[in-house]
């Protein structure tokens, strides 16, 4: 089934759509429109599209909302726990709040996407609540429901790749604005935005007035790129409404001592045929061209049908174009309907892995605790034989009241106790109550049974011997 596609990038006061028709195997454009509004309100920017748009059934329009606005952040995090999907609120909430610098009251709208490694890393876009919202509900009011909204300068970096080890450098310009940015395998580390000293001229043919002025941005922007601790840049990549044989490029590398590049025209039907013109659309074409799950997005169209999933999964996914350009290979990851809906349905099989993943981590780290809990069993039989003896030995070596003599302990394997010895004195009253005094003490000895005490005769030096007997039972659990 085809369906119309808008996809937008806004900026301040203008929106910049490309409209377009797609089935689940390829898409086109119909129509490109540069849009300059009154004010940036979001039901100013859905009557722009309501009016684009038409009169055609609004509720199936597929909407892209890519946003270059300074109240939206994107950025990537590295934290071990990541690996776990119960702590990504632990994790990624704060790391939000910091990246956009936002107060602990501000009500934020937080996307991101979790890649795996070691330790594993997340995507991040971040904006107010309030910015996301309203546009939502102005979308609605129109009568569009499926609606995606994310960071322009996510999409830029997840979109244009090139083989290079390290941090690249993303120069995007767009008549007076430019948008300069940091990514590193097709995650955005950190951006900023700023305007053109000139205007870029609508041909592009100024750049070689623009070029000495955008170093000293550049520049900047390089060294607080390092500053935060995201690396060196190893190549810069210019887009915009640029010639293939403008000098921009290669002023730049000149004097910046960077290698220098222009972005290729996005390879999309339907755009127009000049590279320069074509190049100028490449935020909104990555709008169309990426994967939705290749980036973090700030909204997210309604869930996908079941019906519309196995219709996706019985099609064949468009494979990758890849551009040789001056040496270098770029890759646009090809969307269409039909590869997005398998992404989708790829990214639910890898998170039910990756929970059985986990539940096989959980009952690893389990077993060793139902070792430790034998363990502990044999212990307490050990402990609960050792205890009585072990009480038994520090109160004969500690307590015993030394008027007493012990000259035998006899502890059998049955529990059996005999104590022997002899009180050295010849007054029967205080022998017995020094046995008595031993024997309340021997009674905290756990499972000691009654005993029985026998005084002997004085022997002829005055002493008296005793004998002193009693029964250790097994000490209760």
């Amino acid at each position: 089934m085809s369906r119309t596609f808008l996809s937008v990038e806004l900026e301040e006061r203008q929106i910049r759509i490309l409209e377009g028709v797609g089935t689940l195997d390829r898409a086109r454009v119909t129509g490109t429109h540069t849009v300059e509004l009154a004010d940036d309100q979001p039901r100013t920017v859905a009557a722009a599209l309501a009016e684009v748009a038409g009169a055609r059934r609004r509720a199936e329009v597929q909407v892209v909302l890519l946003l270059r606005n300074r109240q939206v952040f994107s950025g990537q995090i590295t934290d071990a726990r990541l690996h776990r999907t119960n702590q990504h609120g632990t994790v990624i909430a704060p790391a939000a709040r910091k990246l956009g610098m936002f107060s602990d009251n501000d009500e934020l709208t937080i996307g991101y996407r979790v890649r795996p490694g070691t330790p594993p890393s997340a995507d991040l876009s971040v904006a107010p609540h309030r910015l996301i919202d309203g546009l939502r509900e102005a979308l609605h009011e129109f009568g569009f429901r499926r609606i995606r909204i994310a960071s322009a300068e996510a999409a830029l970096a997840a979109g244009v790749h090139v083989a290079v080890d390290g941090p690249i450098c993303l120069l995007d310009l767009n008549t007076d604005r430019a948008l300069l940015a940091l990514a590193r395998s097709g995650s955005m580390l950190v951006a900023r935005r700023f305007r053109l000293p000139v205007p870029l001229a609508s041909n592009g043919d100024n750049s070689h007035e623009i070029a000495p002025l955008l170093v000293g941005e550049v520049t900047r922007s390089l060294g607080w790129f390092r500053d935060q601790g995201k690396g060196d840049a190893r190549m810069l990549l210019v887009s915009g409404p640029l010639n293939e044989g403008s000098s921009l490029a290669q002023r730049l590398e000149e004097i910046l001592h960077l290698p220098t590049s222009l972005v290729p025209a996005p390879s999309l039907r339907g755009l127009p045929d000049d590279p320069r013109e074509a190049r100028g659309w490449i935020i909104p074409a990555l709008g169309i061209l990426i994967p939705p799950l290749n980036y973090p997005a700030l909204l997210e169209p309604p869930r996908l049908s079941r019906r519309e999933i196995v219709a996706a999964m019985t099609l064949q996914a468009v494979g990758l174009a890849a551009l040789a350009v001056g040496g270098l290979t770029w890759t646009w990851a090809q969307s269409t309907e039909a590869s997005q809906l398998g992404q989708e349905v790829e990214q639910a099989r890898r998170t039910r892995d990756e929970l059985a993943r986990q539940v096989e981590a959980r009952r690893a780290e389990l077993q060793p605790l139902a070792e430790v809990a034998a363990r502990r069993s044999l212990l307490t039989d050990l402990t609960n034989g050792m205890a009585p003896r072990s009480a038994l030995c520090n109160i004969l070596a500690r307590e015993r009241d030394n008027a007493l003599l012990l000259t035998k302990v006899d502890l059998d394997g049955s529990g059996e106790l005999k104590l022997t010895g002899i009180a050295q004195t010849d007054d029967r009253l205080i022998a017995l109550r020094a046995l008595g005094q031993l024997e309340t003490k021997l009674r905290r000895i756990p499972g000691l049974g009654r005993g029985r005490t026998a005084l002997a005769d004085a022997k002829s030096d005055g002493r008296i011997a005793f004998e002193l007997s009693a029964r250790i039972e097994e000490a209760k659990r």
